[in-house]
């Protein structure tokens, strides 16, 4: 069932961050725990917030991005692995890219590189200050090359693309509105990869309501259904003194007619064992990178997620689309 209150002006009160967990949690305590996943990486570098696997060439290795930077400070490498019998290895002769957050997806037949690009940006006020926006890079041959081909808006982090068809590519944004509403989403369409620009993206359709003000929600992968809607996973979040607190969510969006389903917590940091994190106020961080179908069983899924702004994990779950997809 669809909801309608994704308006501004509506008066539907979303659930709450804490809701949503508080309800994940109720069904999910007899759960596996995750696994976390030690990708190799030099020493006194974190790796983690994948892309989630994907194969660039027929018949050629499972490969994957990871972002690796050192635990002290934030400058990221998004650095390609390959797996080659049943293990994750770093391609060491091929060069990262200065991008947070990696993600691949297929559109038209080509594999596109989603991350964000930070830069510095001082002001008067703060010497320290950055800026960020997400860029787009075609993946050539098998890592043979990058080629940029678009970006989005500043201060826009995690946006997702998906392949409409005949429709045209669906472009799911996450836009700030105030203070209050740091994170919410946004969809548009555009006709091919060389319309990825700013003045394309920036006055996307807002999905208002989806929570409370306070929290918010980013948008990490995207599913085209059966009946024609997006399946779409992503996280959602708050803050408070202690930290930052993630869980990774799930729900489906009909753009057609711009309405979207509630959103469902499908896992929190607490189903995974202990992992490293940044720093104390990371230890709450989940941050979903994709979800694997099990093609022997269509109804289990793998989700990979980043931990603790530090770390690697997967964890053995339920397809959330199941019956739609795939």
């Amino acid at each position: 069932m669809f909801l309608r209150e994704n308006t501004q002006e509506s008066r539907f009160t979303p659930p709450s961050f804490d809701e949503l967990v508080n309800e994940h949690k109720a069904k999910s305590f007899l759960s596996p725990k995750g696994v976390i996943l030690n990708l190799p990486v030099d020493r006194d570098l974190d790796c983690y917030n994948p892309s989630g696997p994907f194969v660039l060439i027929p018949g050629g290795n499972t490969s994957m991005f990871a972002r690796v930077e050192p635990r002290a400070i934030e400058g990221s490498l998004s650095v390609p692995y390959k797996r080659k019998d049943g293990l994750w290895r770093p391609v060491r002769d091929i060069a990262g890219l200065n991008l947070e957050d990696p993600s691949v997806v297929n559109i038209k037949g080509e594999n596109i590189l989603i991350g964000v690009r930070v830069w510095p940006e001082p002001t008067a006020d703060n010497p320290f200050a950055t800026n960020y926006r997400n860029e787009f890079y075609r993946i050539n041959g098998d890592f043979e090359e990058y080629e940029m081909i678009g970006y989005g808006p500043d201060r826009q982090k995690d946006t997702q693309l998906i392949d409409l068809g005949d429709d045209g590519i669906g472009v799911m944004t996450r836009p700030h509105l105030d203070a209050l509403r740091r994170g919410v989403l946004a969809f548009t369409i555009i006709e091919s990869l060389n319309d990825l620009v700013p003045e394309n993206l920036i006055n996307a359709n807002i999905i208002f309501n989806q929570v409370p003000p306070g929290n918010w929600v980013g948008v990490n992968q995207l599913f085209l259904l059966n009946d024609g809607t997006i399946g779409v996973l992503g996280h959602v979040a708050k803050e408070d003194e202690k930290g930052k607190s993630y869980a990774a969510m799930v729900f489906r969006y009909n753009w057609k007619a711009h309405l979207v389903t509630p959103i469902e917590v499908i896992a929190t940091p607490d189903d995974f064992p202990k992992f490293e994190s940044k720093t104390p106020k990371h230890r709450n961080v989940i941050f979903p990178s994709s979800l694997v179908i099990n093609p022997g069983n269509s109804s289990r899924a793998i989700l990979y997620a980043g931990l603790g702004d530090a770390s690697t994990g997967y964890l053995n779950t339920y397809n959330p689309f199941f019956g739609l997809y795939p």
